[in-house]
């Protein structure tokens, strides 16, 4: 029994060969340290492991987080510099509105004077007039075309034979209202103008505007015709609810100005040519105030 409860250990050297006897209990509580001894070792690699990732992460959140501050912070200072931008401007414009008020003789025009004025057509500026011509349709929306079939002098639509692929162009400044095809070669445009008139351009081949654009007068919006020819192009035009006489306006231009202006009685040109007036004043008022080459085109 007491030979089990031992282990003999022999070193044999040039001395001679020596015994020693240890415990088997003392040999297990060696074995039990080393192995504690290497699970130490190991949980601290693991933990050291877990505390370098968990560092990563805090460094990347602490990174991430000083990007954003700095991103904030420029568009914070962003801004500051457009609202003090703004604030300048606020009181530039601030400071002319005595001299808009005097422009638009806002005070001195009132509305007994404005009913009781009655249009002169003789004293109308050529100004006026380009303007007028820019922004009401006029002329028309072809320059090449074989013929054009009004069916009567007062027919509201002109249908135009072409012989060829032809650009058509808009009559008056405005904007794209819509843009339909009802065919391959069928499309459709619908100039929004100012003051409440309206052009209809039909049978377009192509279509080179979109909705929303505006287009100036003589700008390209399409094409129409094919390269076999006998196309033909549609034009109508309306003020508000109302059809117009195309004849009237296809043939109108600056030398035969009266043809139109006062014809119609649907239409106010009293209250046109008085506001034409005053946007004349006001964008020669804001082409001396402003540089900004958008400003100076009308």
């Amino acid at each position: 029994m007491e030979i089990k409860d031992k282990l003999t250990i022999s070193i044999i050297d040039d001395n001679g060969s020596r015994q020693f006897d240890i415990h088997r209990l003392v040999q297990r509580i060696l074995l039990f340290a080393c192995i504690g001894f290497i699970s130490i070792i190991i949980l601290y690699f693991v933990t050291a492991q877990f505390l370098i990732n968990e560092l990563d992460k805090i460094l990347q959140n602490n990174n991430q987080a000083r990007e954003n501050f700095q991103s904030i912070y420029e568009k914070n200072s962003e801004l500051e510099r457009n609202i003090d931008y703004k604030t300048n401007e606020l009181l530039k414009v601030s400071s002319k509105v005595n001299e808009l008020e005097t422009i638009a003789n806002i005070k001195e025009r009132g509305n007994e004077l404005f009913n009781n004025q009655a249009i002169d057509l003789d004293a109308l500026t050529p100004l006026q007039k380009d303007m007028i011509l820019k922004i009401i349709p006029n002329g028309n929306p072809v320059d090449d075309f074989a013929s054009r079939d009004l069916s009567s002098k007062h027919a509201t639509s002109c249908n135009y034979t072409l012989e060829r692929v032809t650009p058509v162009y808009a009559t008056a400044n405005g904007i794209i209202d819509s843009v339909r095809a009802v065919a391959s070669e069928n499309n459709y445009v619908q100039i929004q103008h100012s003051y409440g008139f309206i052009s209809n351009y039909g049978r377009l081949r192509k279509v080179v505007v979109q909705k929303g654009d505006f287009v100036t007068k003589g700008q390209v919006i399409g094409y129409s015709g094919n390269a076999n020819g006998n196309a033909s192009l549609y034009y109508d035009l309306r003020f508000l609810d109302s059809s117009l006489e195309v004849a009237s306006y296809t043939d109108w231009n600056s030398d035969n100005f009266v043809q139109v202006v006062g014809v119609n009685s649907a239409i106010d040109w009293k209250s046109l040519v008085w506001a034409l007036d005053d946007i004349i004043q006001l964008k020669n008022y804001r082409v001396s105030y402003q540089t900004d080459e958008h400003l100076k085109n009308y």
